[in-house]
């Protein structure tokens, strides 16, 4: 039923709760795994070369770094567990970059949290997640 699923973490706690699922569907179909997480500072906050600018530059790296731990983490525990998995970090927002990459690499579900760590866009309820039941053409379980 399920080849390969596409996993949207962060570090929120539906996220953490997310793997266990994706964890036990990918041992019951034989399915691989894609771990993706993003990191995106919106354009409307990057300006002119300036001390902010150098800010955000630096927050965008922590983002980054935070990202790869998270999937370093989680791939290791997939592979514990001896499922195929994939690592992507992406940089970009996160709902159309979900359902972008769940297109481009044939994935038949999406599992994400139903509300993220979000960014300086998600102040608003869970955006992403609203972008991708939305637009996928996959179906997305969303986990509490």
């Amino acid at each position: 039923m399920f080849n390969k699923i596409l996993l949207a973490t962060d570090d929120s706690v539906p996220a953490k709760k997310a793997i266990d699922y994706v964890q036990n569907i990918a041992i019951k179909y034989n399915a691989e795994v894609i771990l993706l997480n993003t990191y995106y500072i919106p354009d409307m906050f990057n300006g002119k070369p300036s001390e902010h600018y150098m800010y955000l530059s630096k927050v965008e790296e922590n983002m980054k770094e935070h990202g790869e731990k998270i999937l370093y983490e989680t791939s290791e525990k997939m592979k514990a567990k001896n499922i195929n998995v994939n690592t992507l970090l992406i940089k970009g927002p996160t709902g159309p970059t979900i359902v972008s990459e769940a297109e481009k690499n044939n994935c038949d579900l999406i599992v994400m949290g139903s509300r993220g760590l979000g960014n300086v866009t998600s102040i608003l309820i869970s955006s992403a997640s609203n972008y991708t039941i939305h637009h996928a053409k996959c179906p997305v379980l969303l986990i509490k």
